[in-house]
Order: C-alpha cells, then sequence, then structure tokens
C-alpha cells in the first residue's frame, strides 16, 4: 500500500479505510499499467493505486468533500498517486502525464477548502509530500529556501529554533504544506505585521504544464511577474517545487486588547483609523454582536436565547439538531442581538526592545479606540480568541454530524459598505432557506433518516 500515506493525510492522522466506510474498488488494468510505467520513472514505492491510497488522494478540506466521506462516498478517486522525491521526478511526470494525454492534479497537504486538490478527471494525484529538503535558513539575509511539501507547521518550527518567523500562520497549518500555500494564496491571521503570504516571496521554482522548469529571480520585473503569476495558479499554470522566502526576526513580546463599541459601524470607523495612523498590528479583528459574546463569553453570555446559546456552546447534537429545521429563526435571534462590536488587536516587537515596541504601539491604539467611544476590555478576549485560532478551532465537523452545514466565506468589500457586510449575505441564505432550494439549500438540513446529499453538491467557481 504504497508509503503508508493513506494512514496520514499532511500531518494529521486519518481514520483507517475501513472506519470511514469509504469502498473504492479494486484498480483498474489501465490503472495497474500506468502505475508500471510511473514506476520505471520514479522507482518501486515511489506510485500506488491501491484503494486506500486512492482514497486518501481524492478529497480535500472542503465541505463538500467531508461531506462526502462521511457519506461513504469517493466520486473522484485519482488511477494512480505518485510521490516524486525530486524536482527532475517531477518533470518526469510531468512529460509522461503530456505525451501519453493523462490528467495530471499536485496535491499539497489537502487542507485547503477550494477542491482545487481533488482530481476530478482521474489520472495521476502528483502528491509532493516528499520534497522535503531541509530548509536553507539565512538570518542575515531573512530569508529560508524552502521545497514544496515541507509542512508549514514544521518550517514555523525550524524557523523559531533559529530565532525566527514566517508569520504566515493559515488555517489548517498543521496539514498545509508550502507548496500547496503557495499555489492556493493562502491568507494568514498575523499577516499585519509581516505581510501576506505573496509579499512573503523572494522566488519560486516550478515546472511547467510543458515539464520545462522555471526558476522566478528576485528584484523588479520587466514585464509580467511570473512570480506574482504563478501565485494562487492552483496547480493550472506550473508545479511549485521549491521558494525562497522572507522570515524575520521572532516576536520577543506581544501586547494584546479586545475593546467594545457601540455598534458595527463605530467600530468600522476606528478600524480604519487604526490603519491609517500607521499603526501595524499583527491581528485586527472586527467581531460582530454574536462573535463579540463569544468571544468575550462574560455574563451577557447567559443572556443568549437558549436556542442559539445551547448551538454554539454546549454542543449537544439534539439540540443543534432541532434548532437547525429553523435556520431563518437562528438568523432572526442572531439579528436580534445588541448592536455591539468588539475589536481585536494583538502588537508584537521583537529584539531588545520588543516588550517597549509593542506596549508604546498598542498603548496608542487603546488611546486611539477610547477616543473614539471603545471600552477598553483588556487583553482576554484577544488572547482566548488567537488560542483558539492557534489551534485552528473550527466545529464544522460538529455541525454536521447534527445535520447541519458550516462554510468559511471570505468577501472583500470597500470601507463604507464594512458595517453592512454581513447583511446581505445572511438575508440573501435566509431566502435560500425558505425556498427550500436552490443555492440556498445548504442552510437547511436533510431529514435524520436520510444522508446527506453530498453527491448532488455543485462545486462553486471561486
Amino acid at each position: 500500500m504504497g508509503d503508508g500515506m493513506s494512514a496520514a493525510k499532511g500531518s494529521g492522522a486519518m481514520e483507517p479505510l475501513e472506519s470511514m466506510n469509504v469502498r473504492l474498488p479494486p484498480a483498474s488494468a489501465a490503472a495497474r499499467a500506468l502505475t508500471r510505467d510511473l514506476e520505471a520513472l520514479l522507482g518501486p514505492g515511489a506510485v500506488s493505486c491501491e484503494p486506500a491510497d486512492r482514497w486518501a488522494a481524492s478529497y480535500d478540506g472542503s465541505p463538500r468533500s467531508l461531506l462526502q466521506t462521511k457519506a461513504g462516498l469517493a466520486p473522484h478517486p485519482p488511477d494512480a498517486v505518485a510521490w516524486p522525491a525530486t524536482a527532475e521526478q517531477v518533470q518526469a511526470v510531468v512529460r509522461y502525464a503530456v505525451a501519453e494525454r493523462v490528467p495530471l492534479t499536485p496535491v499539497g497537504g489537502g487542507s485547503a477548502g477550494t477542491g482545487a486538490a481533488i482530481p476530478l478527471r482521474g489520472g495521476i494525484a502528483l502528491d509532493l509530500k516528499r520534497l522535503v529538503g531541509a530548509p536553507r535558513i539565512d538570518l542575515e539575509a531573512r530569508a529560508v529556501e524552502v521545497e514544496a511539501g515541507v509542512n508549514a507547521r514544521r518550517l514555523e518550527g525550524l524557523l523559531a529554533a533559529a530565532g525566527a518567523t514566517l508569520g504566515h500562520f493559515p488555517w489548517g497549518m498543521e496539514s498545509a504544506t508550502v507548496g500547496g500555500m503557495l499555489a492556493t494564496r493562502s491568507g494568514g491571521v498575523r499577516a499585519g505585521r509581516s505581510g501576506k503570504l505573496e509579499d512573503l516571496v523572494l522566488g519560486l521554482e516550478a515546472v511547467d504544464g510543458t515539464g520545462a522548469y522555471l526558476r522566478t529571480e528576485e528584484g523588479p520585473s520587466f514585464g509580467p511577474d511570473l512570480t506574482q503569476l504563478l501565485l494562487g495558479s492552483e496547480g493550472t499554470l506550473a508545479v511549485i517545487t521549491r521558494a525562497r522566502l522572507r522570515c524575520w526576526p521572532a516576536p520577543t513580546a506581544s501586547f494584546s486588547r479586545a475593546v467594545r463599541f457601540s455598534s458595527q459601524a463605530a467600530g468600522a470607523r476606528v478600524l480604519r483609523e487604526l490603519l491609517r495612523s500607521g499603526l501595524r498590528p499583527a491581528v485586527l479583528r472586527l467581531h460582530g454582536p454574536l462573535d463579540a459574546l463569544l468571544a468575550r463569553r462574560s455574563p451577557a453570555w447567559r443572556a443568549l436565547p437558549t436556542p442559539l446559546r445551547l448551538l454554539l456552546g454546549a454542543g449537544q447534537n439534539e439540540a443543534l439538531h432541532l434548532a437547525l429545521r429553523a435556520p431563518a429563526l437562528l438568523n432572526a435571534l442572531a439579528d436580534a442581538l445588541p448592536a455591539h462590536s468588539l475589536l481585536l488587536f494583538v502588537f508584537e516587537g521583537d529584539g531588545a526592545r520588543g516588550e517597549v515596541d509593542a506596549a508604546e504601539e498598542g498603548g496608542e491604539a487603546v488611546r486611539l479606540c477610547a477616543a473614539m467611544g471603545g471600552e477598553d476590555l483588556g487583553p482576554g478576549p484577544a488572547e482566548r480568541w488567537l488560542a483558539r485560532r492557534d489551534q485552528g478551532v473550527f466545529p464544522r465537523e460538529g455541525l454536521f454530524a447534527a445535520g447541519g452545514f458550516a462554510e468559511v466565506l471570505d468577501v472583500a468589500v470597500a470601507w463604507e459598505w464594512l458595517p453592512e457586510g454581513r447583511g446581505p449575505l445572511r438575508r440573501l441564505r435566509a431566502r435560500g432557506a425558505r425556498r427550500g432550494g436552490g443555492r440556498g439549500r445548504d442552510a437547511e438540513p436533510p431529514p435524520r433518516h436520510r444522508a446527506h446529499p453530498a453527491d448532488s453538491l455543485v462545486p462553486r467557481a471561486r
């Protein structure tokens, strides 16, 4: 069975194939022939067409994949899984796929939620997790050179041991790979200080769709910037094999605060002023009324309507299932909450002046918030939120098990629309739930005696 890759996807342990109730048929004669051809290129143990390995390469972190797995479905397995260990082997597989007209899908850690790494047309799943040469850290140049298969959490640990940090902390970091983060242009929670992922990339090495090797250089680009073109291309333009990334001195001190405002519009105004002031917090988040209550877990938590409190706090499946039968009512209860908002920010400092710098910038932000009507709630809510965020806590699986559906949506809006940004989305979702059809169907759970209709979910453009 391959090299045991079905036992673990990325760095997180998976349940045994039998316990997931997924049954794949044995490989076809064509798949076995494909496996033999690839083994001739990569060597024994580097290719598999075993059902368990094909299943492990057939899903990612998207809600659709999670629902299909829970329903015992694997509608898009590859014909074979290949684990190249060098860039030259990646070239060989790509050239073979081109010559034989075999579909090829690059795969990282499988943590992304877009479905881009699912081999919809079968063929070869090109799993890059064996591209794991030791990262080369250059503290003087503040750069690290790393291969695409290196796990994101492991890279951050190696940098931390050297007194540095990448400063990029995406969801799914425990199983994400460097190549996967680059191919999806992943977002990170602490981007305010170090920059977004695209700001950290100094250069890339990749194999394009013809099998040619590409290397982008640091510095200004004459014409289109190939680095920025490849970032976020999700394996459609090239297979990223190596990257040179910026790294920074690890923070030695932090200053956290939560500030409450009378409305989301008031919080949005302060958010804008903080950024205009030149302050650069590592973390800056504005929570609406419901998120503000969840973040605080203050006595106001007990003032929530009982169904909503049970839904969000107790994790009792029966209460959750009953509540999810009336999604429009839950949305109405959330809309009826007091219109408070909560601004969370974290400033960081490094070196001998780290504590002083973080405290000075944080204090200036607190004074700006107070001048604009904010109530200082101390560091607790921000620290608790950051701890949950660093642990990747998102109770999606519990919601699915109880018959609900949950997804995280990233929406970009103009500043003037920010205070009302969630309202239109919530109203659209409620309309779909009332109709019981169309794209709003996700808000309506299926009857308890029926399985999730995972095979009817339609992939949506992003």
